[in-house]
């Protein structure tokens, strides 16, 4: 294995691990068995009903971890991108002006779509 190949796999573990970490902490603290058994009666490997539990770990808690990783390496690929495109290493969004453009965008749907959305 090349260096690479560690760095890699050791980046999908402690992905994998903070995962885990934000399945397990909420407002209620799961318990590791209780996560393990959630999963496997939603893979098939063990037969049984689902419980309350089940649905706050794939309803609830899982789909967030997923969303909030996918956005880290949204945010990361698009700083990559930036910094590339610049050839900047300390390139930030201000630099094309994209931050007012969000903050403009952000005030625009607040005033416009808050009755809507609810205040």
């Amino acid at each position: 294995m090349t260096r690479w190949d560690l760095t890699y796999f050791a980046a999908v573990v402690i992905l994998a691990a903070l995962l885990l970490v934000s399945i397990l902490y909420g407002t209620a603290p799961i318990p590791l068995s209780d996560v393990v058994t959630a999963i496997a009666l939603n893979s098939g490997l063990v037969e049984g009903d689902v419980s309350p539990l089940h649905r706050i770990v794939f309803e609830l808690r899982l789909p967030r971890a997923l969303f909030a990783a996918v956005i880290g390496a949204g945010l990361g690929i698009a700083g990559v991108v930036l910094q590339t495109t610049t050839r900047n290493d300390l390139a930030d969004p201000f630099l094309f002006g994209l931050s007012s453009g969000a903050a403009a965008g952000a005030v625009f749907v607040i005033t416009v779509t808050g009755d809507v959305l609810g205040i």
